[in-house]
Parts: C-alpha cells; structure tokens; sequence
C-alpha cells in the first residue's frame, strides 16, 4: 500500500511515506551542512509539523506533510534566507527575546531532498494571543493589563515589526490579532509562519493566498490581494489592528446606520468607505455609543483618517514614529484618571473608560425600567385571561347543565340548542390555545431560570458506562455504575487563557477526526466531568440574560425608526459581554453573545466567546455548533467535527429542538462570514455522518 501511493503521487519517499505523519521523533535529517535527528513534535498545522532539535536547543524544525507540494516552498524558503528582514532578537531581563521565526537553514533528507526548514525557537509558553488584549475581559482572564499604555506599547512595537518586513519588501497580508502573539513580560511582537507571507525574491514575488474579509482593504474587497500590492493591505490592516487595541475592540468600521441601504457586514461596509469614527461625522453611518475615539489625540485621529478615508495610507514607520511617543513612560502623554486608578486616558482628554462605563450602566438601568414595565404589563394581561377564561367554564359549565337537564327530562336538543353548544365549544377551543401560547412563553421563561442546574445528558451515562476511566478519587467505579460523582470540585475564579481553551478543544476535534471509538468516548466523558465541576451561572446573571433577550424580541413603535435594529444588536451584546465579565460560568449568555458577534461578522471574538462558553458548560449544544459555523469557510472539516459534538452532546434535546437549533445556525452562516445555506447544511450532513460512525446511532433528521 505505501508503494502504491509513493508511486501516485511520485514526490514522496518511500521512507517518508512509512513514518507516520506528524510522528518523525528520531528521523535524522540534514540541517544545513549538519545531520541532526529530530526530537519531540511542539505542534501539527495545515502544512507541517514543528520539531525540537535537540544537537541546537535554540532551534525548531519545520517538516512539511508528504501530501505538500515542497518544490514551490523550496524556492521561497531560498528567497527568504537571501533577503532576511533586519530584525535581530532582543535582550530582556537576561532572557533572549525572538521577534519573528524567520527561516535560518534549509532541511533535507538522508536522498537530499528538501523537506522543511529550521528557524529560531519562540518560547509560546510566554507569549498569549493579541486577540486577548482587544476585550479587558478576557485580558484580564488571561491574567494580562489592559491598560492604555500597554496597549499602546503593543501597537508601537508592532508596527516597527511591520516596518521592518516591508523595508525588504515582504509583508504579511493576513494580518490580524489572532495571527499575531506578543511576550506577557517585555511586550514585543512575535511573528509566526513567516512561510506563508508574501515574499519578495531575487528574480519573483512569492504570493500570499490567505486573507480575512475583515481586515480587507476597500480595493481589494471582492478581488483579492494580487502579488506586489501586500504592502497597501498590511497598512490598512494595521491600522485596523491598531484602532481595535486603543478602542475597546471596537471594529473601524461598526456603528449605527442612517437608514436600510446601509449593508450590515463589515466587509461590505469597508467595499463602500464606510468609517464611522472620522473627525468629520459620516453621513451613513454613526459611531458606537461606547466607542472612545473622542477622547483620542488629533495627531492619532488624522493617522486614522488617512487609513481608513482614502488610499494615501500611513505607513508603518510612520504608525511606529507616532505611537511609541505615547508608549514612552517618561513622555507624559498618557496618565491615570483621576476618578478610577484603573483607568489610563491620553494627556488633556477626557477617560474614555469612565464614558463607556457610564453608557454601559446607563442601558442597563434602561433595561431594568423596561423589565418592569413588561412583568406589569404581563401581569394586567395574564390577570385578564385567567377571568375570561373563568368567564367562559362557568358559561359551558352551565350550558352543559342544561343541556343534561334536557337530555334526562326527555326534552330533544332544538337546532337553536346545538348552535349555541358549537360556538361554546369554539369560545372553549380558543381559550385552549391561548393557554397553550402563554404556557409556552412560561416554559421558555423557565428554562432560561432553570438552565444554571442543566440535567445531566444521556450521552453521560452511555460515556461512563462505556469508558473505563476513573473518578476523582483515582478509583475505578463499579462496572454496573452509571451514575456521575456527586462531590464537586472547587472551580477556579475564572477562564482559562484562550490559547488553553483552544488546545482543550482541538483535543476533542481530534478524537473526532480520528474515528477511533474508544478514543472519542473517553474525550466526551472527559468533558461532562468537566460540566459536573464547573458550577451554573448565577440566578441574577440569567435575570439580567432573560431581560436583554425579551428586549431583544418586544420593540415598542416609537422605537421602530431608521437605524434602531443595528444600535440595539451592538448595545445588547454589550450587555451580554457585561454579564460574562461579570459571571463567568454564564456559558448560555457567552454563548448568544457569540450568536450576535457571528452576525456582526466579528468572527474571531465570536470564536473566543464561544469557546468561553464550552468552558463553562461543555454540553452546551449552541456553543459546538456555532463555533463549527465560524469555520464554514477556513476549515470545513473542523467545522463537521465542532457541529458532530453539538449532536454528540443535544441527548437531552428532542429532535425538533435540535432541527430547529441547526436552522437558526443555517441562517446565521448566510448572513454572516461563516458561508452560505449551502455550506453550512453540506457541513451538518457529514457532521452527522461522523455521529453515526462515532456512535453506531443514527441521527434523528
């Protein structure tokens, strides 16, 4: 068998094809003129697997997978090698800080053929994610400072990295906050596949061909980045990067549109020039209520005017020169409020923290006005049903006496008699049917009440009984015991970092892929011990989930003007980020916060949240499903195995609730960047597909 597929696809070794992919442990290669083995694997992506190198402890490896087309990498991994950007490690505390994990050798096999590359050794155990450092929230999750100024030192140093690539004419193009890390404790940038840039040869350009619609400039909206133009979409993209860190998350290009001609997705927004937060006010389209641009400096305000408002864009020297004036201690620019310790606001300008703070609790205490007067409401009408209803039995209450009367006194039923037996028969059905409309209202009242104690899923039951793990004690449960530990363990304060959460997930995608029963058994019993750990949200964060949720279906008419539905959407999920930052085993809430981050087409926060939510409940069926919708596009088949484990987990859900939770989601993949029907109902099929093959159960359609 291993002949035959070296054979078909003719640029594979034979040797190669017998070690098992993303397991070369011990495989000597030539590392340049040096032959090395190969140690333990870090991590395995799309394109290759990354190795230690133990004979050069400051070194990794970078093997490419058999299936990778290696000619091509060859050539731009020499054209790399030839044109390094000047951009050497630095020093801090003692400790070696590597910036950018630039190809330094070539690797080949023992029949000299390029395999790979070696590049400096990043320490990722002390770099976190950008993206953390958008939401203070997760920042502070994460254990990080998400203060003005560190965030400006972030900015500053990552647009002097940017410079530095573009000064040898390389750039990144897929540039964005989840493709880029930075070290907790000296603030430098550190950049990672470098292979996939756009590089700038001897003789050749050598393209990018990922790119991410959010983070698209105007011009290249629709059409795509062609080879040469990457320096123009770094700049735009930066800039982008750089107004999210100063502005709470805030995306350029989100605000209130001025009427229904105004498109509601970013990308579209960015086609048509659509920057809301502009010195000049924008005619189409208002900032966001608890957007902070105000208070920043002109000099910062003209920078992103030019980005943003035309094609004479900063560059990165220029955003490097500017920012790091303010990331400087000793320059004063930026200082502490004088009303919360907490807070950092720019030299001269009002906090934009203590703002957004005030809008903040400004709508809460709205919704809270509005919560009562509907519980008023709802009770002068549930008060006023239950008397008619009374009304009306004791009205066929007595037309029935009569009628018996009738009957045993032998007088026969006139047409009159059965006429006004119909129409009580008919008052007595629509009263049935109100009952049944208002009870429906209550039941989903009380599940929203009742889903901090969620029961535990079948899918428990058949994980333990078939998975011979053991409890918290380190002991072997009884073989007829099905029953999960009672005693729970004490649950931290707080989510774990983001990259923790995503390798725990991956954990689960793998056991999906694998195919291998027992495997996947043991993933998903892993994961409701970690349910029964995890306490539920607390009764006045699902309070303050049910009123955002009621407001979000009851708008009064005044309020149904031009622009309404949009401010809303971002004020509500607002409101939810609030009750997860303040509660954050509130995974239904995490999870609907991501629901509404998905149709803003803010797919990167929308994954975080996500994830936030099966930290705190696994079993959350919305939570795997809607993380699988927002990789539609970018990774189809993590998508299926996400939108497997919503089937996996959804036992205690009828089939028409899951019917109905998998239609939802379809519309949402077509109005958000996740894809279309098409793709997203494609996905739920072969997700179903792994269910059965994984469970030997067929899945309810």
């Amino acid at each position: 068998m291993d002949r035959a597929i070296e054979w078909q696809q003719g640029k594979t070794s034979l040797e190669a094809r017998r070690m098992p992919r993303g397991d070369r442990q011990g495989h000597r290669v030539r590392v340049g003129a040096r032959s090395m083995a190969l140690g333990a694997s870090i991590k395995s992506g799309g394109a290759g697997t990354i190795y230690r190198l133990p004979d050069a402890p400051d070194q990794v490896a970078k093997i490419y997978h058999p299936h990778i087309e290696r000619g091509e990498y060859a050539h731009k991994i020499e054209a790399m090698l030839e044109l390094a950007p000047r951009l050497p490690a630095r020093e801090f505390r003692g400790e070696t800080v590597t910036q950018i994990a630039w190809p330094q050798d070539k690797i080949f096999d023992r029949g000299s053929r390029f395999i790979g590359f070696a590049m400096p050794l990043l320490d990722m155990g002390s770099t976190e994610e950008l993206e953390l450092m958008l939401q203070a929230r997760q920042a502070r999750a994460a254990g990080l400072n998400p203060t003005l100024g560190v965030k400006m030192t972030l900015a500053a140093n990552l647009a002097s990295v940017i410079s530095s690539l573009h000064r040898q004419k390389h750039y990144l193009v897929d540039l964005k906050p989840v493709n880029l890390r930075f070290y907790r404790d000296s603030l430098y940038i550190a950049l990672l596949d470098c292979d996939g840039f756009s590089v700038q040869g001897r003789s050749r350009r050598f393209p990018a061909e990922q790119f991410t619609p959010d983070y698209l400039a105007p011009e290249f909206q629709g059409r795509g980045v062609k080879p040469g133009k990457g320096r123009e979409q770094d700049l735009f993209a930066l800039a982008v990067i750089v107004f999210r860190l100063l502005n709470f998350g805030i995306h350029p290009f989100t605000g209130k549109p001025a009427d229904d001609r105004v498109p509601t997705d970013i990308p579209a927004r960015i086609r048509g020039w659509l920057y809301a937060y502009g010195r000049q006010p924008h005619p189409q389209l208002a900032p966001s209520p608890v957007s902070a641009h105000e208070a920043m400096p002109r000099e910062l305000r003209d920078l992103f005017d030019r980005a943003f408002a035309s094609t004479d864009r900063p560059s990165a020297a220029a955003w490097a020169d500017a920012l790091s004036v303010y990331a400087r201690r000793d320059s004063g620019r930026i200082v502490v409020c004088s009303k919360d310790d907490a807070h950092q606001h720019f030299a001269g300008q009002p906090c934009g923290e203590c703002a957004r703070e005030r809008v903040l609790a400004s709508s809460r205490r709205s919704a809270g006005a509005r919560r009562k007067r509907r519980e008023r409401q709802q009770q002068k009408v549930r008060q006023r049903v239950r008397q008619r209803t009374a009304a009306r039995v004791r009205a066929a209450r007595h037309t029935t006496r009569r009628r018996g009367s009738a009957q045993a006194g032998g007088v026969q039923a006139t047409p009159a008699t059965a006429a006004i037996t119909k129409a009580s028969a008919d008052q007595a059905r629509a009263v049935a049917a109100t009952v049944v409309f208002l009870l429906v209202v209550l039941v989903g009242a009380l599940t929203l009440r009742g889903c901090a104690q969620p029961p535990a899923p079948k899918s428990q039951a058949r994980s333990a009984a078939s998975s011979p793990s053991t409890n918290e004690a380190g002991q072997r449960p009884p073989a007829d015991s099905t029953a999960p530990p009672t005693v729970a363990r004490p649950a931290p304060e707080s989510a774990p970092g983001d990259s923790e959460l995503k390798a725990d997930i991956d954990k689960t995608v793998a056991a999906v892929n694998s195919g291998d029963r027992e495997v996947f058994r043991a993933r998903v019993g892993a994961l409701h011990r970690q349910a029964m750990r995890h306490r539920g949200p607390r009764r006045s964060s699902l309070r303050a989930y049910r009123d955002l949720m009621m407001d979000a279906h009851v708008m009064p008419k005044e309020g149904r003007k031009t622009g309404d539905t949009r401010e809303r959407l971002e004020a509500r999920v607002e409101g939810l980020k609030s009750i997860v930052d303040d509660d954050p085993y509130a995974g239904v809430v995490a999870a609907e916060a991501a629901k509404w981050m998905l149709l803003l087409r803010e797919l990167d926060t929308a994954q975080h949240y996500y994830r936030h939510a099966l930290w705190a409940d696994p079993t959350t069926a919305q939570a795997w499903y809607g993380l699988g919708v927002t990789y539609t596009n970018s990774d189809p088949e993590r998508a299926a195995a996400l939108m497997a484990m919503a089937y996996v987990v959804a036992d205690e859900m009828d089939g028409l609730q899951m019917r109905m939770l998998a239609a939802v989601y379809r519309l949402v993949g077509m109005a958000s960047a996740g894809g279309g029907d098409t793709s997203v109902g494609e996905l739920d099929q072969r997700a179903r597909t792994l269910v059965e093959t994984l469970t030997g159960e067929s899945v309810t359609q």
